[in-house]
Formats: C-alpha cells, structure tokens, sequence
C-alpha cells in the first residue's frame, strides 16, 4: 500500500473539494442571490409603475376620443389609482403629483393632497418630491431613496426606494417603492434557506468522498491482482490477433518481431520468412518505401496511410497501412497494420466512371438537379445546368443564406425540411418560387434525405422540373371553357329572359303616325292590332323602305295596306338557340312570342340574341385596353354584369368569377395610366400603380370601392425635382381615381387612392412606412396592413413591386412579434 501516493491522491482533493464549495456558497452564489432580488423588486416597481402610467393613458385617450372631459378622466384616473395595491399585506400603494411638485393623490396621507410640496424634506433633510421632479425632467423616470413612513402606520419610518415616471400629457409624476426592510427580510430568509440546503449537499458531498477514498483504498489492494490478470489478457489480445481479417505485424528494433497469419498469407510468405526479411524489401513503391525505412529506424508513427506492398510472387497489392508505437518495458517498437483495399480501389475506380456518366447525363437533362448540405448552413454545394437557370443562381457568387430558404422561401423552406426529416422524402410536390429576378416560376419537385453511416443529416437530394407554361396553358384552357360554359348556357335560356315588350299600332291609323310610334321607340318593328287587340300582322323597317319609299305610296294611308301577315311568332316557352335558328332560316331581325292563349306578347330582337358573344370575359378585356375616352369604358363596364350572371349561371366557380371581375379592373387601370401618359408625356422616373385590398387579391366584386396606390423609384434630385414628380404621381393617381369613380368604382372612404398623398410615395418612403407598420403593431398600424399588404401591381414597372414586397418578408422575418399582434 502506497500511502504518500493515496494521501496526495485521494485525501487532499477530496478536502479540497469541500473548502471550494463552502467559498462558492458563501463568497459567490449569496451575494449573487441578493443582488439578483434587490433588481427583482426594483424591476417589479418599475414595471408596476409602466402599469399605473397604461391607466392614465386609457383615459387620456377616452378624453382625447372626445367621451370624457380633461377634469373629468384625471378624476377617474386619480380614483382607479387611489384603490389600486399590491404586496404580501396589500397595503402597498402609488402616489401622483404634479412637476411644481403638488401633492395630486396620496392614499395614505391624505393631508398632504392639494399640497405645494417644493419645501417637504424627510427626516433626513432630503426634498423627496423636488427630487422627483427633478430625475423625471433628466430622463423621464428613475428610481430616489429616501425615508418614508412604513405603509399606513405613520409612527413607524423605514427607508424606502421609489420608481418615478412622468405623464407629459397631464404634467403628473407617478411613483410607488419597496421598503429595504421587505428586501433584507427577504434576502436572510433565502440565506437561511440556501446555507440549509448547502449544508446537506456539503454532508452529502463529505459522504460521496468518504465513500470515494474507501473505493479507493480498496482499488488499490485489488491494483496487484489485476496485474496477475494482465498476463491472461495478453494471452487473448494474442488469440485475437492471429484471427483478425487484417495483417498485423510488430516491429521491434526496426526489424519484424511478429507477424500474424493474415499479414503472412497477404504477402504470400511463411510467418518465419517475414522475421528474417528487411522491411524495405515489401515496398512497391515510394511512399510505402519510406514509411518501412522509417519503421525500421523506429521514427514513423501514422495513423493509416495507403500504400502499395510487394507479394512474394513480385505482384503489388494496394493496402491501406496504419502504425501505432508502443513500449514494452524499456523496448520500443510500431505495430504495422494492413488491410487488403485492393477490391475497394477498383470498386472506386468503377464508381468515378460512372459518377462521370451520371454528371455528363445531370448537365444535359432539362430538369433541375441539385443538393444542398444538410448541415446549419445548408449551402448549395451542386447544381445542374437546368437548376441554375430555373432558381437564377450564380453559382460563383452564392450568397450566405441557405439554398432552401433562398430557393423557396422561408415558409416553403421549412416544409420541405420538416418532411423530409420525418419521412425522409417527398415526390411531385408543386411550388411557386420568386427568383431574386422578380420573376415567378411554378415548379414540381421531388427530393430525399441522405444520412451518414451514423445516422446524422448530410445532403438535401432534389429534382425540380419547371412547369410554368403548363400552368399558363391549363389557366387559359380552363377560362375558355368557362367562356365557352356561360356561352352554352346562355343558349340554352328561355327567350321570355330577353324578350322586350312589341310597339303596337291599330290597323286605321296611318303610315307616318306608325313610322313616328317606331322611332320613338327606336324599334325596327310595329305590330298592327284588330279590333279586339289581336296581331293582324307586321310592318318593319324593310316593308317601310321597299314597300312605301320605293313606290311612292302616300304615307296618309292605313298602316294594315302594307303590313305583312301573318304575324311570325313562336311560344313564349322556346328557348334562346331555337328563336336564333328560326330567324336565321326565315331572314327576320325580330320573332314576336306567344303566351297561352295565342296572344301575341312580347318580342325577341335579333341583336339581343346575337349579343352573348360580347359578354366574353377575353373580348371585353380586349375592347377596354383600344378604348379612347373614359365614357367609352363607362359603357363597356354596363356589360360586366351580365356576364357575371352569365358565368354564375353556367357554374363557374366563384374564385374565376372573382378574377374575372379583378381582371375587369386591372384593364381599366391599365387603359387610364397609358392614356395619361399619352397626353401629360413619359413619367419621370419608374413607377408601378398597385391594386389593393379584394382587387389586390383578385377577389374583387362588382359592388367594390376602390384600394389603389401609387409608387415610384428614387432618383438622384433636386428637392425642387422631387417636388415635381411628387405633384405628377398625385396628378396621376387623381386622373386614375375620378376616372374609375365616374366608370362607376365609387371612391374610399377611408381615402385608400391613388389620388391621396399618404398612398403616394417613394420606393424608400413605403419601406419605412411598412417597416413602421410591423414593428408598431398598434391597432391602426393593423388596420392598414389589412389593406395595404394585399398590393400587386397592374401597371408600369412590377419589379418596384416585387423589391417593395421583398422588403416586407425581410422585416417580418426579422420581427417574428408582428404575427403574434397581427393574429
């Protein structure tokens, strides 16, 4: 037993262990705790204070909404905060004064309220409420010590620290404090408790020593029967070698002492023929020459190396060589360890072909490929010709952010990681990227997770094909057949939908009286009625002409001498392609309709049944972007409820009605800025109009006011210039907005226009005001975002848009609060 080496062992840092804790609790971790209490309620005070102060700011804003007079909100503000406690006893309180100072409002001395307060000193001749005055002039609050009378007992006095905060609306001081008595009360009590806890964890500690120091001790008893177990160890350690699948040889004063049966059969040589051979004579090439020549001189010690070893037969085979130095009593010596790799060089040889193939096929291919790391900073470490064209990325200037994030958004970003690291994989799943370009692509993408031999993340494995012009194509195709939908159902309405009432004459009255009831009714048709009402017959437009004009018939003759008979007519309940068919095949502008007595009652002209087709969504579009004058479009715009009834009718589903009637707008817009432009000359600088709010999200109903706006780039001006693109933006959206409103979009009543400088502004100007938004957060802040982040841009330059918009995502990523206060 070596005593000298257990005391210094065992004994002495176990005694030390116990003085290091024993310091910790009482210099460090107690002086800590009470320091860390007293800013605790020092915080509370402050914080409680910020409260009272949020009352006086309700009613503030009850009085400046107009609900209360000044007198009448500091009266109710003074009784919330009278009754208002707090404290283990509730007997803590506020106080207010004002900045002369004069006593607003103290609950406990009472005395003192109404009082001028400039001369009050406590018992330590200190001017408590001037100095209050004083720290919220310097900096708006701030904590004084003073004495004070403890609570509502006013015989006893305590110091007392207090938190003043100053209301500049109203020129009041607000304040409450903590008795440093409470806080020490406190802090010997959480002493006590911790020097108690301490010392059970000191005896347990001294316990776990002591029981420490006596393993030890028993340690080292059974230290000598180990090393009679260590001969037996050796032993196995031997066995093992002789089976291992790897040649291993020791090398002992720079020649082979020992070599395994593995080693002997690698090289092809007897185990007594190595002992006998110089090691540099295995090596077939360089470095395995001078990493044996080194052995031999008992300099090398490598962990694995690949090397090239000589077989008996002259042969060469590729091992991977790894050394270890070791002692043995005084003698120093390396075990040599090889593995046959020769299997796995050709197998990698193989793999490099075919990675070759596979990356010549990866560049040629039109889909995107590509693999992101899937460690924290998840960059692109391979892309495709097709990827790099598809994300825009320039793979010598990749940025810092990670490749998921700037690919495809934050929120897409973490979709994809969130699956794939739980399922590992996800297939045909369709994205809409924005490229840093402004440009928008649809994308399906297929991707899988590789892990290491461990398990641990390692690459994001992705394939992307670009499938925006299908998604144009499939758009188009499905708002033709929705045209084509509402215009088949149109067809198939009953005439009695359109039909109009028939300009009646009686059968005596004469030819100009008959052609005066037709023009007055702008109709190309007049019946002729008998005596009791029936429809003899009809005279139009063409009988006047050929049968009167051309003749020379006076036109004071009765109407029924040149009336055609009979009257051509069918049911009331035919359906619309049935009256077009029939006045195609007999040549009428006009067929009158049938009730069920046969009656004659009313008329389906020609022009209303041919007209379906100009109720098209594409053809109205079409006819508001050649429009000319504003009126023009006032008459296109009557059309649009008819064809909302028409697509309603036919099925279509309300989101396509939504854009349809969006893209009504959207054309409007867009024929108003050109046609301004035409006439007032180029802007002067870029510019895009935005939609906002049901138009912005293409939601927009034909009972709608207008949300629009205005911005534009900056440019290095003149304040003088500044102005002047200022006054034409206004100019604009003014033109933009009087136009709309006389088409029939009524105007904002919340002034959301164009034509309001607030939504007028430079590209730097909506950044800050957006950025205020987000970080704001007050209820109007909300409001607006409710309008104003729903902007898409219908004409100039969408790219201001797209970098207004970019901007936005970057705040919001910044301030994650912003969705807790907006949801």
């Amino acid at each position: 037993m070596n005593w000298k080496s257990y005391g210094l062992g065992i004994v002495l840092p176990s005694v030390s262990i116990m003085v290091l804790f024993v310091g910790l609790i009482l210099g460090i971790l107690l002086p800590t705790f009470e320091q860390a209490l007293v800013e605790r309620k020092r915080e509370m005070i402050r914080e409680l204070t910020h409260s009272a102060v949020s009352v006086l700011k309700e009613y503030e804003a009850e009085r400046a909404a107009g609900h209360m007079s000044l007198e009448e909100a500091q009266a109710a503000a003074v009784a919330r905060l009278r009754d208002l406690r707090y404290g283990p006893e509730g007997k803590d309180y506020f106080w207010i004064t004002d900045m002369q100072p004069r006593m607003i409002m103290h609950p406990f001395r009472e005395e003192l309220n109404g009082q001028d307060l400039s001369d009050f000193v406590d018992p330590e001749g200190n001017r408590v409420f001037v100095e209050f005055v004083r720290r919220v002039e310097q900096s708006g609050s701030g904590y004084v010590n003073y004495v004070w009378q403890w609570k509502d007992d006013p015989a006893r006095l305590a110091t007392k620290e207090s938190f003043v905060m100053s209301f500049e609306p109203w020129g009041w001081v607000v304040g409450t404090g903590i008795y440093v008595e409470d806080v020490r009360v406190e802090i010997d009590a959480l002493s006590s408790r911790m020097l108690g806890v301490s010392s059970l964890i000191a005896l347990f500690i001294a316990a776990m020593l002591s029981f420490a120091a006596w393993h030890s001790f028993r340690f080292e008893k059974q230290r000598g029967e180990a090393q009679r177990a260590l001969q037996e160890t050796a032993e196995r350690y031997r066995a093992l070698v002789e089976a291992s699948k790897e040649g291993t040889m020791m090398v002992v004063d720079g020649r082979c002492a020992y070599s395994n049966p593995t080693m002997a059969a690698m090289l092809g040589y007897e185990p007594q023929e190595l002992s006998s051979m110089a090691l540099e004579s295995l090596a077939a090439d360089e470095a395995s020459a001078g990493l044996l020549s080194s052995l031999a001189e008992g300099e090398q010690t490598v962990s694995s190396r690949e090397g090239l070893l000589r077989r008996k037969d002259g042969t060469g085979i590729d091992v991977l060589l790894g050394v270890t130095a070791f002692e043995m009593g005084e003698r120093r010596g390396h075990i040599l360890v090889a593995r046959d790799i020769s299997l796995s060089k050709r197998t990698e040889a193989e793999l490099g072909e075919s990675r070759e193939r596979y990356k010549a096929l990866r560049e040629t291919i039109e889909l995107a490929v590509w693999r992101s790391s899937a460690q924290r900073d998840e960059r692109l470490l391979e892309a495709n010709q097709a990827a790099r064209q598809i994300f825009g990325i320039d793979m010598d200037a990749m940025p810092t952010q990670p490749f998921l994030d700037l690919a495809f958004g934050a929120e897409e970003a973490d979709w994809i990681r969130t699956t794939l690291q739980r399922d590992g994989f996800f297939k045909s799943r369709v994205f809409t990227i924005s490229r840093s370009d402004g440009e928008q692509r649809v994308l399906r993408c297929s991707a899988v997770l590789v892990r290491d031999e461990d398990g641990k993340l390692r690459y994001y494995d992705g394939i992307a094909r670009d499938i925006s012009l299908e998604q144009r194509l499939e758009a188009e195709r499905a708002s033709l057949l929705e045209d084509l939908q509402a215009s088949i159902r149109f067809l198939d309405e009953p005439v009695s939908v359109r039909s109009v009432e028939p300009v009646w004459c009686g059968m005596h009255s004469s030819i100009r009286e008959a052609a005066q009831l037709m023009g007055q009714a702008r109709s190309g048709d007049i019946l002729v009625s008998g005596a009791e009402g029936e429809a003899l017959g009809v005279v139009s437009d063409r009988d006047l002409r050929s049968r009167v004009l051309a003749q020379g018939v006076d036109s004071s003759r009765p109407i029924y001498t040149v009336m055609s008979s009979p009257v051509p007519s069918l049911p009331a309940s035919s359906l619309t392609w049935e009256a077009l068919q029939f006045m195609q095949s007999s040549g009428l502008t006009q067929v009158f309709l049938m009730d069920a007595d046969g009656r004659v009652s009313a008329a389906l002209r020609a022009a209303d049944v041919l007209s379906f087709h100009r109720h098209s969504s594409a053809l109205l579009l079409r006819e508001i972007g050649r429009a000319e004058t504003v009126p023009e479009m006032a008459q296109m715009v009557k059309r649009l409820p008819v064809m909302v009834n028409a697509m309603c009718d036919g099925g279509v589903r309300p989101k396509a009605v939504g854009r349809a009637v969006s893209a009504v707008a959207d054309a409007l817009v867009a024929r108003l800025v050109t046609l301004y432009l035409e006439r007032e000359g180029p802007a002067p600088r870029r510019f895009a109009f935005l939609a906002l709010g049901s138009q912005g999200r293409e939601e927009q109903t034909l009972y709608t006011d207008q949300d629009n706006a205005i911005i534009y780039a900056e440019a290095a001006a003149e304040a003088e210039q500044d102005e002047q693109v200022r006054a034409y933006f206004l100019a604009m959206g003014s033109f933009v907005c009087e136009a709309l409103a006389s088409i029939g979009y009524m105007k904002c009543p919340g002034g959301t226009m164009a034509s309001e400088a607030s939504c007028n502004r430079s590209l730097s100007e909506w950044k800050s005001l957006f950025r205020r938004w987000i970080r704001n957060s007050t209820p109007q802040d909300l409001l607006s975002v409710n309008v104003f982040f729903d902007f898409r841009s219908v004409a100039g330059d969408a790219e201001l848009a797209s970098e207004l918009n970019a901007s936005i995502r970057g705040e919001m990523s910044e301030y994650k609060p912003f969705f807790v206060h907006f949801a």
